[in-house]
Parts: C-alpha cells; structure tokens; sequence
C-alpha cells in the first residue's frame, strides 16, 4: 500500500514538474517571438568581427549551403532541361518571371521565421552560379511597389503579390523577354508557418489592420479584389498567378518552375502547360540557401532531395481536411437561437478531432489506392520520397551458373 501511495504521488509530483516546465517553455517562445529585437540588440554587443566570431559564421554558412544543396528537391525534369549550362566566361542570360523572385520567402512564420536583412536573394544566388538575369524585367516587378504581406499569429494578410496580368504583361515587355533570352523561369512562392491555419478559401471579409493590437497586426485579409474566389485556397494558383502563367508559357517553350515553399503546393495544373519543362521545389533556404538553388539550375550541384510529404492534385480532397480546423462547443439558447460556448473570460471554446486516424498523407493514398477507392496516378501527382536527379543509372546484371 505504501509502495502504491509513493508511487502515486511521485507521478503527480513529475507531472507538476512537466507542467511547470511546459509554461516556461510557453513563455520563453512568447518572449523570444516577441521581443526578438531586444534580444538581437543585446546580442549585438558581442564583437562580430573576431577571429571566433568570423570562423563561426564560416563555419554555418557552409553547413546551411550544404544542407540547402542536398534538400532543394528537383520533381520534373523533361528533355533534360536542366542543368542549364553556364560559364563565368560567358554567362547564360535568362527571364525570371514572378513578383516572388524580388521578395521570396526565406523561413517560414513565428518561431520559423528567418532574419533575411543580409540573406542572398534568389537573383544572387543565380548570378554567382554564372547567369546573368535580365535587369528590365526584374525592375519592373520591384517597380510595382508591392511588399510582402505581413502574416502574424495575431493578424494575417494572405494577399499573394503578384502585378495585374493584363496591365503588367505588355507586348513591349514580353518582346523585351524574348529578345534578351529564349529561356524563362517563373518563380511562385507561399509563406507558411506557426500561428495560423492557410486559408481554404480566398473569399470573406476583409478585417486586416496592420497596427491593429498592442503586438502588431490582428484581423485577416484574403487578398487582390480579382483573386478573391470562394472555391480557391492559399496552395494553388491565384488568378494573378495564372494568367502570368499563361502569358510567359504563349511567348516562350522552355519555362522552368521554381516553387518557394515549405507547404505542398499544388502543382498539378503543371501536366496542361507542354512549355513547362522542369519543376525545382527549395523550402525556406534561410540566409544562404539561394545560393544553392543557382548552382542547382547550373548543374554545379546534383539535385538529391526528396520529397517530405505527398503532393496531391486537390489538397481539399484529403482526409485530413474533414476535420481541418476549430470545431467550436454551440449551445442552444431559450429562445432557439444558438452560440458558440465560452468560458468565464469569454474565451470561445474549441476543439480539434482528428477524423483521420492513422491515415494521414501518403498512408490514406496508398491504402485507398490498393482498396480500390481511388485512382493513385489521378490523385497523386509526386509521391512521399520522390525526387530525380542530373544522374542516370545503369544496372548491370551478371548471372553465373556453377562451373564456370
């Protein structure tokens, strides 16, 4: 009997342990998220400019490229494409379409969120693997004056920047394009992270007031009046998107796609677009990554990522999706009516039940597929572990009998 009271208390003295370690945990990311500028300011009394200091940041810069060279994921690669080739001697001139490629995103929201004040953007990491991007066409998209919406964990802009097709994509700038080089790369990217769900749906009201709290922005905004579309959600084409699409792919037949994104972009709109050759998928490659993606393109790196999730033809077809989201408790009032509950600071009550079980991602796919349920080539466009390299492979088989 003593042996079960010591035990017992012995648990609620770990949990209470585990508990209080938990809200410190809590608190310290609150306090890191929001008050990372006094940190950096205290920081920043260390001498950056010793011997140490310098190594050490050798020493990451390398680590972080290699990470980025062996993590940028290469998913289509016809007619061999790519590597395109290029030489410091003479270097190779091309087209980069996308609003993204002037502002793309580096890490990924609250606690993933990276410090690109000094990073490598995607035009240097090009330019140092030996192309030359046309200067035109990139100052006309930074010539437009858009920024990179703000998404908060207390206000989000889901707005996806890209310049109005058919004011922005003029004769003049896309025979400009084409006389510069017959090579074009469109370059989308989505930011993602901690703090908010993506949107399912780019249509509602528009409640995004930048200074809006005492830490920043509250509300939400859904994006470009002309991308507003209830049946369309953050990780698929916005209309933007999709009519530069169609502009760059009626004026040029080789056209690279590079995705910036952690989140599985839906890409299988690719297979109705004959000039997209090539498919290059790079994360948030933080401060140097950039650098890797040019020697990628180059064939100065061989593509050997792959990919950590399943990319599906409809994001909104997967099991997960039943049960994406709040599920908030409703009671019924005395007058018939319903609301949502709350506790005793008013705070709305909310659950999450997690509808999928065991199937979740590749898992639901393949066993559906063997089931029967679904069609696997139709509903899968690149599977769990997938990704192509520069590479080919032979395989030699020798038999020998006994004897001989």
């Amino acid at each position: 009997m003593s042996k079960t009271k010591n035990k017992k208390r012995s648990r609620i003295i770990w949990r209470s342990v585990l508990s209080v370690l938990l809200v410190i945990a809590i608190g310290a990311n609150i306090a890191l998220y929001h008050f990372s500028d006094v940190i950096s300011a205290y920081f920043s009394t260390i001498d950056m400019d010793s011997k140490e200091a310098v190594a050490a940041r050798e020493t990451s810069t390398k680590l972080v490229e290699k990470i980025a060279d062996e993590g940028i994921v290469l998913l289509k690669n016809d007619d061999n494409t790519l590597p395109l080739k290029t030489s410091q001697e003479k270097k190779t001139k091309v087209n980069v379409f996308g609003w993204s490629f002037t502002n793309p995103i580096y890490g990924g929201t609250g606690s993933g969120s990276a410090d690109a004040s000094t990073a490598v953007t995607p035009k240097a990491g090009l330019e140092s693997a030996g192309f030359e991007v046309n200067e035109q066409l990139y100052k006309a998209y930074v010539d437009t004056g858009l920024e990179r919406p703000m998404v908060g964990m207390n206000g989000q802009d889901w707005t996806i920047p890209e310049p109005e097709p058919t004011k922005f994509y003029t004769n003049e700038l896309m025979r400009q394009a084409k006389e510069f080089s017959d090579t074009a790369i469109i370059f989308i990217a989505r930011s993602g992270g901690e703090g908010a769900d993506l949107p399912v749906s780019l249509d509602g009201e528009d409640t995004f007031d930048p200074e809006g709290g005492a830490f920043g922005a509250t509300g939400v905004r859904y994006g470009n009046k002309d991308d507003l579309d209830a049946n369309k959600h953050y990780l698929e084409l916005s209309n933007r998107e999709k009519g530069m699409i169609d502009a760059v792919t009626a004026n040029f037949d080789n056209v690279i796609l590079v995705v910036n994104s952690s989140n599985t972009f839906e890409l299988g709109w690719v297979k109705d677009y004959s000039q997209i050759k090539s498919v290059v998928n790079i994360a948030g490659p933080g401060q140097n990554g950039f650098t890797s993606l040019g020697k990628v393109l180059a064939g100065q790196v061989n593509p050997s990522g792959r990919t950590v999730d399943i990319y599906t033809a409809d994001l909104l077809k997967n099991p997960a999706m039943s049960s994406f989201g709040d599920q908030y408790y409703v009671l019924k009032n005395e007058d018939g009516s319903y609301s949502i509950a709350t506790d005793k600071q008013k705070v709305k009550l909310n659950y999450v039940d997690y509808k999928e079980g065991v199937y979740l991602g590749y898992r639901f796919y393949e066993t559906a597929a063997d089931e029967g349920a679904i069609n696997y080539d139709e509903e899968v466009v690149y599977p769990f572990g997938y990704g192509l390299s520069y590479t080919e492979f032979a395989v030699c088989v020798k038999f020998y009998s006994k004897g001989r």
